[in-house]
């Protein structure tokens, strides 16, 4: 039984493990959970707190109402599914409201869940919870309140062990080594698995572009690029590593400078960084200094941003991106078509600004990239969507019944 988990140093933070031993009690799409995440939503957004918290207030939106309608409408079609049944989410350490994402995608499927929170805490957790601790107990949502069991427990095997035992899907986020050490553990046969490994991500921005805005239309773009990089000091899957330069051949060097310019003004108005995280920040860029078999140009030096000029070679580099804590590569492109040979399955996002997507998307397509799922404008990187890294996620996470 599931309540034998009890006997393990396990933090429960939202219901019962018990109450997960039953059915599910929502179905696929079901309006009360519709109707509990829209309350969730105006609670969050009516909430002065939620605004000292910008991941807080992505994900209230996320799943307010008028986007609610949307989503449905999009998968009202959808016949004769159920969720899997019991889903244990393993959430990412680098990414606190991760697990909410991967909550709501599970429980829009029909499906039971168990969330393993990040075990640093992180304000946006503790507030999130408490918030959902105070909704879950209205009577109209005691359905999902039986649906929803989330806790914190230090990596043990054994318990991971105990709650895939009894686990007929898993959803497990993170780096490559963690989606390793939890398939190295025994699963039962029938549990469907759904990985998020490492993945990279990068930008593509139109040079001519850049020349033709003004100071403060330029001021804007970089205040989304900030979003998108610095909120989760890189470390998200979808944060940009790498900007490109679409140069046409011409010389880019005045239009970058320019760029990076505005750009550390945006910083030095928004960004801290942690005193472990500067050591780290200079000790990686070190290391990559090191080993490179380039003269790296380094631009840009300082605690808030750093700028590696390189350039691309022949091999993908997906491997080689551990640049973090506001530290970009740069190189020019002289045509889209030159990503070729250098995008691998590492790479998730494009990010991109004063180039057509729809001929990003062709690139993609038409040479068969291994890689790249996602293809969004600037500002829009870390923005959530229930088509992930290919993943339909209310349809991968619950299963079709056919009728012939």
């Amino acid at each position: 039984m599931l309540m034998e988990i009890s006997d393990f140093p396990v933090e429960v933070q939202i219901g019962t493990l018990q109450n997960l031993e039953e059915k599910p009690r929502i179905s696929y799409f079901d309006p009360t959970v519709v109707r509990f995440l829209v309350t969730l939503s105006s609670s969050l957004i009516n909430d002065v707190e939620s605004r000292k918290h910008a991941d807080v207030m992505a994900f209230a939106f996320w799943i307010r109402k008028s986007n609610l309608e949307i989503t449905v409408s999009k998968y009202q079609a959808d016949r004769n599914r159920v969720g899997y049944g019991m889903c244990l989410h393993i959430a990412p350490a680098n990414v606190p409201l991760n697990f909410a994402y991967s909550l709501v995608s599970s429980l829009l499927a029909g499906n039971r869940n168990i969330v393993r929170l990040p075990t640093k805490i992180y304000p946006q957790i503790i507030f999130l919870i408490e918030k959902l601790r105070k909704i879950l107990d209205a009577d109209e949502f005691q359905d999902i309140a039986r649906s929803i069991c989330i806790i914190r427990y230090e990596q043990n095997d054994d318990i991971t062990k105990k709650l895939l035992s009894y686990a007929n899907l898993k959803v497990v986020w993170g780096g490559d080594s963690t989606i390793s050490k939890i398939r190295s553990i025994n699963t039962p046969a029938h549990c469907k698995e759904i990985i998020f490994p490492d993945r990279k991500s990068i930008s593509v921005i139109n040079a001519e572009s850049i020349h033709k805005l003004s100071i403060s239309e330029l001021s804007k773009l970089c205040e989304k690029f900030y979003t998108d990089s610095y909120l989760f000091d890189q470390n998200a899957c979808s944060s940009p590593k790498i900007v490109f330069w679409l140069s046409g051949g011409k010389d880019t060097s005045g239009i970058r400078d320019k760029f990076w310019q505005v750009f550390f003004e945006v910083v030095k108005t928004k960004y801290v960084i942690e005193p472990r995280n500067l050591l780290l920040k200079f000790t990686e860029l070190s290391h990559i200094v090191a080993t490179s078999n380039q003269n790296l140009a380094i631009g840009a030096p300082g605690s808030l941003l750093s700028v590696l000029t390189f350039e691309a070679d022949t091999e993908p580099f997906g491997a080689r991106l551990v640049n973090r804590f506001g530290a970009f590569f740069q190189d020019d492109l002289e045509r889209l078509e030159d990503l070729t040979s250098l995008i691998d399955y590492r790479i998730q996002t494009i990010s991109y600004f004063g180039v057509n997507p729809k001929r990003i998307a062709d690139f993609v397509i038409n040479s068969r990239i291994n890689g790249v799922d996602r293809i969004v404008p600037i500002g829009k990187g870390l923005d959530f969507d229930l088509i992930w890294d290919g993943y339909d996620l209310p349809r991968s996470l619950s299963r079709a019944v056919i009728i012939n």
